[in-house]
C-alpha cells in the first residue's frame, strides 16, 4: 500500500516465554525498541510472565520483537492495521457490487449464497445444488446480503435457469408411477 505506520507494533517473542498462548495478543505501540521495552514491562507487570531462560523479566531481558503485521496506519481518519484496512476495503467493494446489482435494470431475480451453499426458498435451509436454490427478487436478495457479510448475491440468467428447471422436470417425469388398473371379480 505504500503507507507509513503511525504506530509501530511490538509484541512478546513467543519463542522465549513460558505459556506463550497466554500472551499472544500482548502488543504495545512505540516508535523504538527502548520505548517498547518500557511499555511492555508495564503491560505485563501484573502477570506471572516467566522467561524460558529462567531470568526475571526486566528492561534488558524482556523478549520483544517487531510485529509489522500489527502496525497501525492512518486510514480515513482512523488508526487501523493493514488487515483492518483490507477488510474495510473489501466491505466497501462488496457494498458497491450490491448497489450495482440493485441499479441494474436487466437484473430482476437472484440466488443468495452463503459460502458455497445456496439459500433455499423462503430462506429455509441451504443446498449445494442450484436446482434447489430459492429464487429471490433482487431487492430482497440485496437487502439480505447487506445485513450479513457472509452472503453473496448471484444474478440469475433467466433462460439458463428455466432450461435447468425444465430439464429437471423432464428427468423427474420419467419416474412418475401410474397406478395399474385393478380388476375386481
Amino acid at each position: 500500500m505504500g503507507m507509513k505506520p503511525v504506530k509501530k507494533a511490538w509484541r512478546l517473542n513467543p519463542s522465549k516465554i513460558d505459556e506463550e498462548w497466554y500472551y499472544n495478543d500482548t502488543v504495545v505501540y512505540a516508535d523504538g525498541e527502548k520505548e517498547a521495552r518500557v511499555l511492555m514491562l508495564d503491560e505485563v507487570k501484573h502477570t506471572n510472565l516467566e522467561l524460558l531462560s529462567g531470568e526475571e523479566p526486566n528492561y534488558i531481558t524482556i523478549p520483544i520483537k517487531r510485529e509489522k503485521n500489527w502496525d497501525k496506519f492512518l486510514y480515513e481518519g482512523r488508526e487501523l492495521t493493514l488487515h483492518e484496512i483490507e477488510k474495510f476495503m473489501r466491505a466497501a467493494d462488496r457494498m458497491t457490487a450490491l448497489n450495482l446489482i440493485l441499479a441494474n435494470s436487466d437484473i430482476d431475480w437472484c440466488y443468495i449464497m452463503k459460502g458455497s451453499y445456496y439459500y433455499r426458498d423462503n430462506s429455509s435451509g441451504y443446498s449445494e445444488y442450484v436446482l434447489n436454490a430459492g429464487v429471490y427478487d433482487k431487492a430482497r436478495a440485496v437487502s439480505e446480503a447487506r445485513s450479513c457479510e457472509e452472503l453473496t448475491v448471484i444474478p440469475i440468467e433467466i433462460e439458463k435457469h428455466n432450461a435447468n428447471i425444465l430439464s429437471e422436470i423432464n428427468r423427474l417425469s420419467s419416474r412418475i408411477i401410474i397406478p395399474l388398473k385393478t380388476t375386481t371379480t
